[in-house]
């Protein structure tokens, strides 16, 4: 059996997400389970139960963030398997097979798909999030060269059921954290690219600095949790990314772009650092972000 966890927060489009998952036409048993603390989320879940067994609910009785939800997720899997998603997001066809297929190999206890932008191209946010997310793809790419690669993505994640009890409630990249936290175990974590999944990023800055603040306040926090780990960070993004960033743009407003995100990496970086190391915040980094939903 496999089992499909989905952490939710007033998720507008949670029967795309749980249709998509219903649809790739598994052959195997699964299960899916959504955790939630909202009554609008739940009372979709709760409608689309009356007619699908497979799907079950866990009421959260209070938001936590998504480790909490994570791990309520991981205490009830059944799954030999455990596929983690957003509430925002929608598999490709045959994602969750390709991912599940990495599990033949015994000494695999997690492993990371490739996470696509729904965003189109031709405005700002959208150039950013096709930047990105394709930076995304080639740094697991290389990490995997390297043999050091640990950052499964978020919307499209998965571990082998019982290397993992539970996860550190406080930690604000979860992906990343699942990932280190197996590759520690001594396990293998695995980058499948042909599993994908679609997402719509941030379309307005202030919900761009929502998310980055806390993704990049999570790689502060991880390099105190691991420091032998090379982690991500403002430097290593600066000497991997700025020739690369200018080649990937197309035409001299793709380049005015890319200049535009500089800047604003470079702001959400300091107020990442602002966030961990002078005002000490933690969870209360996990908040919404709208235009994503």
């Amino acid at each position: 059996m496999i089992t499909i966890g989905i952490g939710a927060y007033k998720e507008k489009m949670i029967k795309r997400t749980i249709d998509a998952i219903m649809n790739q036409g598994l052959e195997e048993s699964f299960e899916v389970i959504v955790a939630c603390p909202d009554d609008e989320t739940a009372l979709i879940v709760r409608s689309l139960m009356k007619t699908n067994k497979k799907l079950k609910l866990i009421k959260e009785q209070k938001r936590e963030g998504q480790p909490a939800a994570y791990n309520k997720i991981i205490k009830k899997a059944k799954g030999r398997v455990i596929v983690f998603t957003d509430g925002d997001t929608y598999f490709a066809k045959d994602a969750i097979k390709n991912l599940v297929k990495a599990y033949d190999n015994k000494k695999v206890g997690a492993a990371g798909g490739r996470p696509l932008p729904i965003n189109e191209r031709n405005n700002k946010f959208g150039f950013w999030a096709h930047y990105l997310f394709e930076m995304g793809h080639k740094m697991r790419e290389n990490q995997v060269k390297t043999g050091n690669f640990y950052y499964i993505s978020g919307p499209i994640c998965s571990i082998r059921r019982g290397v993992i009890d539970e996860m550190p409630k406080n930690a604000l990249a979860t992906d990343a954290v699942l990932g280190l936290t197996v590759l520690n175990k001594g396990w293998k974590v695995v980058y499948v690219p042909e599993a994908v999944v679609y997402q719509k990023a941030p379309t307005n800055l202030n919900d761009y600095f929502k998310q980055k603040r806390r993704t990049m306040a999570g790689f502060y926090q991880m390099k105190k949790w691991f420091p032998k780990i090379a982690s991500r960070s403002f430097g290593s993004e600066a000497s991997q990314g700025f020739a690369a960033g200018l080649k990937y743009a197309k035409n001299f407003k793709e380049t005015i772009w890319f200049f535009e995100l500089v800047f604003y990496r470079i702001i959400a970086w300091a107020l990442a650092f602002y966030d961990m190391r002078i005002a000490k915040k933690g969870m209360d980094l996990w908040v919404p972000i709208e235009s994503t939903k």
